[in-house]
């Protein structure tokens, strides 16, 4: 087997939706669309048999995680788009909606206000504050979305609810 069959499989995705079309994004097209497919365009030096991802070239669209699923959806950071906007479109185009993937079911939320938007680890949480104020690049695809209520919970020492999937 050579280095780049030993690769194929590596950005095989877990679950995707496109909140711009409002469907699934299927798990053999993940990787192209979030343009992860490794290849041996360039590499180390000291790495010549192992592939590497190139730079991202799409700076339209962002993807946030949330459930396990990531969530893209066109979206102007450089024109000021704001964590309020961003949130709200999220969840219009899918997240949080409970959607039926290939993957698995999503948790539902029931509005925008219950999804809490992250960056580099924190919360960001003045809705009216342009994503670029929490240093947020344009074609970010590492937003962490949070529901309310399980980062609650946790901040109050808690484990998932009795009702969680967790517990299934």
């Amino acid at each position: 087997m050579s280095s780049e069959d030993a690769y194929a499989d590596v950005g095989l995705g877990k679950g995707a939706w496109c909140c711009d079309t409002r469907s699934e994004i299927a798990p053999e097209d993940e990787a192209a669309v979030f343009e992860e497919i490794p290849t041996f365009a360039w590499t180390f030096p000291h790495l010549k048999d192992v592939p590497t991802v190139s730079a991202r070239t799409n700076t339209t669209h962002v993807a946030a995680w949330f459930d396990g699923c990531r969530y893209r959806v066109e979206f102007d950071v450089e024109g000021g788009g704001t964590v309020g906007a961003l949130r709200q479109k999220l969840f219009d185009g899918g997240m949080g909606r409970g959607d039926e993937m290939s993957t698995g079911a999503r948790r539902k939320v029931d509005d925008a206000e219950d999804i809490v938007m992250m960056y580099a680890g924190k919360r960001m949480l003045d809705l009216d504050a342009p994503l670029r104020e929490y240093g947020v690049p344009v074609g970010c695809k590492i937003l962490l979305a949070i529901p309310r209520a399980l980062l609650e919970r946790a901040e109050r020492g808690l484990g998932p609810a009795p009702e969680d999937d967790y517990w299934a």
